[in-house]
């Protein structure tokens, strides 16, 4: 009987492969927690990316882990997350300063009378509503 055919050396074959992958695996999620707990992503991306990274580990080919491959991997990635969170959130957009689409109606005739029920003379709200333009 060949050795090749022999069920038991297919199942430890079997196994082993098994068990480097397993191998593979761990290592990688090793690294790649490493590499993201360097970033600033929030914990809800990291542990998505974690999950996408893993199963998806490069391997050399002997089968071990690539480790640069994994690393340039988890780098692009991080970009990735981090560009589309900026767009998601607005970052470095200043916000909350006011009305950004200010109106073009002429509001002067309102001004002119806030200032004279202030007590103002007349010329003198006018001139006041006039003043902000």
């Amino acid at each position: 009987m060949e050795v090749e055919k022999d069920p038991k050396f297919i199942a430890l074959r079997e196994q082993a492969m098994r068990d480097r992958e397993q191998l593979v695996l761990r290592d990688a999620k090793d690294v790649i927690s490493v590499k993201l707990a360097e970033s600033t992503l929030p914990e809800i991306t990291r542990k998505r990316l974690e999950s996408a990274l893993a199963a998806n580990a490069p391997t050399t080919a002997e089968g071990q882990l690539d480790k640069p491959a994994l690393e340039k991997r988890i780098e692009e990635s991080i970009a990735v997350e981090v560009e589309y969170l900026a767009n998601l959130t607005g970052a470095g957009k200043i916000t909350g300063m006011g009305q950004s689409d200010p109106s073009t109606a002429d509001v002067t005739p309102e001004l002119e009378k806030a200032f004279e029920a202030l007590g103002h003379a007349p010329a003198a709200a006018k001139v006041a509503a006039a003043g902000r333009k």
